[in-house]
């Protein structure tokens, strides 16, 4: 009792004589500013240490009292109100009402840091949320709050507002939008509002639902207002695209096939002979001894190559043959062009043996063009000499088949 008694006249004294008190292992003086300064090179300074429940019960609590809570492992500061932790305790919760004030910012001001300002990170292997999770809680704001906001203002082309990174097979970033809301929302004045790349996997993979550029509700899987460049097609010339067997889209072209049936045929004059349209062998023909030539008016795309022109037919008769022309007659003109052109130099081994002409191209021009000319088939009997003759029994059209590309 003695040694309390004197400790308590000594600050007493101490009070009275200097208005400070200095509890120092040294003869030093306080620090003028300081009312109590202590001072040690070996021992700590302890304010009351007490459980959480002895600290809210310390009666007419006033601003600035100081103690250490046991059950929460920190050191709390009452702040009139109630007690706040002082630092950063685990969990550390909150609340405060703010105008235009940021309630936290960080800033590294090294230009040579390579780690982040804020880095969050997690090992849970069950829960649904993040390292760093953001929320707006606002139901019907009248701007655009945002739960996690990054900027970006570098003047070039380096940097990141929001940088997300997965070494596995999940993702970087991850944006879930409720009802009508967005998940991830990104926006540029001058630059790139999302930008997204991979050394070997992915860039980006869309889910269920529509994608939409340039409008707000896609009504397809992908819905586009404006025009589509894709530089994979691009080349010479308008050319159409098509979809490949895996759904690709290409301009390489594509073979494709058209049949000129007998029946499809006609004569020309009508004036010699009976034109029969479809015989034994389902093969067409005029009757012996006329003049007449046979046509068959074609229909191809507008811009097809035609690449081979190929007549089945039946002949007999050694002493004649077929001419055999594909033809293109401008609506400008009364003049005709051969696109392609040739005369048939097998026979038939018997009546029912049907044998083929690749007929070759004129140069006249394979591309098909239906702004300008019409297209049309046309056949007759041809001496060996090349003069004209008259058909003779089994001389017949099987088909043409016509083959272009696309």
């Amino acid at each position: 009792m003695k040694n309390i008694f004197l400790i308590v006249l000594v600050l007493f004294c101490l009070s009275n004589t200097y208005a400070q008190i200095g509890i120092k292992s040294d003869a030093t003086t306080p620090i003028p500013s300081a009312q109590l300064e202590v001072q040690s090179t070996t021992k700590a300074f302890y304010p009351p240490r007490m459980t959480t429940v002895q600290k809210n019960a310390i009666v007419r609590a006033e601003a600035g009292a100081t103690v250490f809570d046991t059950d929460l492992n920190g050191l709390f500061v009452f702040n009139g109100t109630s007690w706040v932790a002082s630092g950063l305790t685990l969990p550390y919760l909150v609340s405060q009402n703010s105008l235009s004030d940021n309630l936290l910012s960080l800033e590294n001001t090294n230009t040579n840091a390579s780690s982040s300002t804020i880095f969050g990170g997690t090992v849970s292997v069950n829960g649904s949320l993040g390292g760093v999770t953001g929320f707006s809680y606002n139901t019907a704001p009248s701007g655009n709050p945002s739960g996690v906001r990054g900027l970006n203002f570098s003047n070039n082309a380096n940097g990141y507002g929001v940088y997300g990174s997965h070494s596995g097979t999940g993702s970087g970033v991850y944006g879930n939008g409720t009802s009508n809301g967005v998940g991830v929302y990104g926006i540029s004045n001058l630059g790139i509002g999302g930008y997204f790349t991979s050394v070997s996997g992915n860039s980006l993979i869309t889910g269920t639902g529509n994608v939409g550029i340039g409008i707000p509700a896609p009504l397809e899987k992908l819905h586009v207002s404006g025009n589509i460049r894709v530089s994979s097609l691009s080349g010479p010339g308008v050319r159409d695209v098509k979809a490949d067997a895996n759904g690709t889209l290409i301009t390489t072209p594509q073979t494709y096939t058209v049949s000129i049936s007998p029946q499809s045929f006609q004569p020309r004059y009508n004036n010699s002979g009976t034109f029969t349209s479809s015989g034994a062998f389902g093969d067409c023909y005029m009757s012996v001894g006329s003049t007449d030539n046979l046509i068959a008016g074609i229909s191809l795309p507008n811009g097809v190559t035609v690449t081979s022109v190929i007549i089945y037919y039946i002949n007999l008769d050694s002493s004649k043959r077929f001419d055999v022309n594909l033809k293109a007659s401008p609506f400008a003109t009364t003049f005709t062009f051969d696109v392609f052109n040739g005369i048939t130099s097998t026979v038939s081994s018997s009546g029912n043996n049907v044998v083929s002409y690749s007929i070759p191209n004129s140069g006249g021009g394979s591309v098909i063009n239906n702004s300008s000319n019409y297209y049309y088939l046309l056949v007759y009997p041809q001496t060996l000499a090349g003069g004209s003759t008259t058909w003779s029994a089994n001389m017949s059209i099987k088909g043409v088949k016509i083959t272009y590309t696309l």
